[in-house]
């Protein structure tokens, strides 16, 4: 018998169940954003469809600092798992990508929309986009 309420919390489980352990230790090795991309790739990979992804403002705009915004994705991320969404959690690249953005090669301006997400959503295996707004 098909029972709504089990179907929702199993599919709204945390997705740092699809992380392993090579996952976390490449996140720390990375040296790129494509790098982190491509983990990111295999994360996405492992998660039950439809996979859904939580957009807006980390760095500028939104609550106005880093950590107000990364906060607000944390809550909307955990409402849409608690929904029953596969969420595909991007807050655990945040340090490697700030990490990153010291480094000499960085450009700002869309890089980290252009290595890190634009592979990811060109995939095709994110479904949905749930946008924050800011």
């Amino acid at each position: 018998m098909y029972n709504q309420a089990s179907n929702s919390k199993k599919r709204g489980e945390h997705m740092q169940k699809y992380f392993t352990e090579k996952d976390l230790h490449g996140l720390t090795l990375a040296g790129n954003f494509r790098d982190l991309s491509k983990i990111a790739l295999e994360i996405i990979k492992r998660m039950p469809q439809p996979v859904v992804q939580v957009c807006g403002p980390m760095t500028t705009g939104g609550k106005g600092t880093l950590e107000e915004n990364l906060a607000v994705f944390g809550e909307t991320i955990k409402m849409l798992a608690e929904r029953g969404e596969y969420v595909f959690n991007q807050m655990p690249f945040e340090s490697p990508m700030q990490r990153m953005k010291t480094e000499d090669w960085y450009k700002g301006g869309s890089q980290i929309l252009d290595d890190f997400y634009l592979p990811i959503f060109e995939s095709g295996f994110i479904k949905t986009l749930y946008f924050i707004e800011g």
